[in-house]
């Protein structure tokens, strides 16, 4: 009884999974288990890993399966593992699974995950998150352009919100990108990590709209001049510090409750007080009405 009640609970850690070498490892026969694991219950999810009754089956539960399946070095890498530090959204692609090398890769899991076995995967790139393994941020990029690859908006995309969340250190992730000579998708890498150095955007949102703002011939600062008044220091989205012209980028994730709009209007009137002309932007103005809000912008820059 207490070498099931190991099984349980070790199972339940795992996302509700275990794998046959675990159960051995426990002390508990492979015969045993997989003979009262079928009279309980227990499902077969693939070769050597079984989930528990009523165990999740959603992302979280198939990342849990694919990482076990692939060994006990093995780990969430790619889309998945920025998602599960709080970066990007839940991807809809494959899970991306990353083993070292001389691992064996589980061949049978390509239509369930894609397993990336390294040259380069060192102890220093291995983490955790919402409990599973999971690759640091800096080795999550490296793993995300391997081909099929994004594009490079959505990697800078990701690049911005991540160095905001202080998730990755960009220049760390240069030196993980010389290491990794060789790997397909790194000139995309490469490219985004630029961009994200030439304009220091804070959100996705405000990188965009710096650089259409750059397409039109302006010349926003490279990156934005903090404001001091006389209670605080505001850091606008954008700014123009010699016309003292100030932009906030205003997504609906950051701006949908009542609350925000006092915190927004509030720091208008800041800026006005502290000289300086606020201007705001939303994304359904930024896709519908982008010359209105030029016109706003350039009679602001005009004094």
């Amino acid at each position: 009884m207490l070498l099931w009640k190991s099984v349980l609970e070790l199972a339940a850690r795992q996302g509700g999974r275990i794998t046959i070498q675990q159960v051995t490892e426990l002390g508990v026969l492979a015969s045993t288990f997989t003979r009262r694991g079928s009279e309980e219950g227990w499902t077969r999810e693939s070769r050597g890993v079984w989930r528990m009754p009523g165990a999740r089956t959603d992302r979280l539960g198939r990342l849990w399966a694919a990482v076990l399946a692939c060994g006990p070095q093995a780990m969430v890498t790619g889309a998945d593992g920025l998602w599960l530090r709080g970066v990007g959204r839940a991807p809809r692609t494959r899970p991306r699974i990353v083993t070292p090398m001389e691992t064996h890769a589980a061949r049978h899991l390509r239509s369930r995950a894609k397993v990336i076995s390294s040259r380069t995967l060192r102890p220093t790139d291995a983490g955790a998150a919402k409990g599973l393994p999971c690759a640091l941020a800096t080795r999550c990029f490296v793993d995300l352009v391997i081909p099929p690859t994004p594009s490079a908006a959505d990697v800078r995309d990701l690049l911005v919100t991540a160095r905001q969340a202080r998730q990755v250190d960009v220049a760390r992730l240069q030196q993980s990108i010389r290491q990794a000579r060789g790997v397909p998708g790194l000139p995309v890498l490469r490219r985004a990590v630029a961009d994200v150095l030439d304009v220091e955007a804070d959100s996705p949102f405000s990188d965009r709209v710096h650089r259409r703002l750059l397409r039109e011939g302006l010349r926003p600062d490279p990156a934005p001049t903090p404001v001091p008044t006389h209670r605080r220091t505001l850091h606008p989205d954008i700014t123009f510090t010699d016309e003292r012209v100030a932009i906030e980028c205003d997504s609906m994730l950051a701006h949908s409750e009542q609350r925000e709009l006092m915190v927004d209007n509030r720091k208008d009137r800041a800026y006005s007080r502290a000289g300086w002309e606020p201007l705001r932007i939303g994304t359904w103005e930024f896709d519908r009405h982008w010359g209105d809000f030029l016109d706003d912008l350039h009679d602001a820059l005009a004094g």
